[in-house]
């Protein structure tokens, strides 16, 4: 998809708005797992708590938010592209790689399977 925008800015615009997208998923991602697994061990004490994570993730939002808007049409097509090619690995995951090989990782609980 890179090599078919026309800019390079384009791409640059277009991966500022996914990095920023990331930080998101990752902040509520760690609200997510405070909240539901407070036992389990964390080496790293983030100072302030739970309000600096929520501090996160509005200053993740507003940065997603004005990469968004300074974002154009050709960074937009390029984003439909990234996500459509997802889609189609994500549904052939579905359909085909899943159901014969199911899913696992290491927690600190233990391995899961899902």
């Amino acid at each position: 998809m890179f090599l078919m925008m026309p800019s390079i800015t384009a791409f640059f615009n277009l991966m500022a708005f996914a990095c920023a997208a990331c930080y998101i998923i990752s902040v509520i991602s760690s609200i997510k797992m405070q909240k539901e697994h407070p036992e389990w061990k964390r080496p790293y004490k983030l100072p302030g708590g739970n309000l600096m994570r929520y501090l996160a993730l509005v200053i993740s939002m507003v940065i997603a938010g004005f990469t968004a808007y300074g974002q154009t049409t050709e960074s937009w097509f390029g984003f439909i592209g990234y996500m459509g090619i997802g889609l189609v690995l994500w549904i052939w995951m579905m359909v085909k790689k899943w159901p014969e090989e199911r899913v696992w990782m290491m927690t600190p609980d233990g391995e899961k399977e899902f």
